[in-house]
């Protein structure tokens, strides 16, 4: 998985590689700005990594800055709607994104995918209009991230407590934003957030994480006795 031994496959330029952490880009269609792909391996199970995204309050203290996250609303431990504000430096505007995600897991290989794209007129639609925080969501002076999409790819590593994960993302920040901006943060982003991810999958509250399955094999959500967040 290691993004320096293939960073000339389909056009991806590795542009750092630090602390375990590789992350390329490549263009992207129609769009000025690039895609990234950042790998790391984590010293943990699957269930405590699963633990740790599924803890919106964790948010701020690992996504690079991620100033504020909720769940807006759970269809199944699969299928979730979320938002996070970003801080951004002065005189930029902070951006805020509504984004739905899908959890699937491969049987055979126990390899996670969470699929994750930009749903910024969620908080628009008649049926949200009770949520309290959509109401927060539509006054907020802050900008909309308009396009997004991205995955997380978990590959647990044979025989061992360890998972491969490999971030790939491309984001229309929407507004205007300055070059070196958009420069940096292609970079820190994820650079800075699995950082971020590498130290909270060691806090013990995670560490015990147990997931429950359904009579289909698939993830329904963690043991009562298990979920310390």
């Amino acid at each position: 998985m290691l993004l320096a031994n293939n960073a000339a496959a389909n056009n991806w330029q590795l542009i750092k590689n630090e602390d375990g952490i590789q992350i390329a880009t490549r263009p992207y269609a129609d769009s000025a700005i690039k895609q990234f792909k950042a790998s790391v391996r984590l010293n943990a199970s699957l269930a405590t990594i699963l633990a740790v995204l599924d803890d919106e309050n964790a948010f701020p203290h690992w996504v690079h800055q991620c100033s504020e996250a909720k769940i807006l609303k759970t269809h199944s431990f699969a299928e979730r709607y979320g938002y996070e504000k970003i801080n951004l430096p002065f005189p930029v505007k902070d951006r805020i994104i509504i984004t739905h995600s899908i959890l699937r897991q491969n049987p055979q290989t126990k390899a996670i995918t969470i699929t994750m794209n930009a749903a910024p007129q969620y908080c628009h639609k008649q049926a949200q209009n009770s949520n309290p925080f959509c109401k927060q969501i539509n006054a907020s002076t802050a900008i909309m991230v308009p396009k997004a999409s991205g995955t997380y790819k978990l590959t647990p590593v044979a025989n061992k407590n360890v998972v491969d994960l490999i971030w790939q993302q491309h984001s229309e920040a929407g507004g205007t934003l300055p070059k070196w901006l958009i420069n940096a943060l292609l970079s820190d982003t994820p650079y800075y957030s699995l950082q971020g991810l590498k130290r909270m999958v060691k806090q013990e509250k995670y560490k015990n994480a147990e997931l429950i399955y359904d009579t289909n094999n698939r993830i329904i959500g963690f043991t009562p006795e298990s979920k310390k967040w």
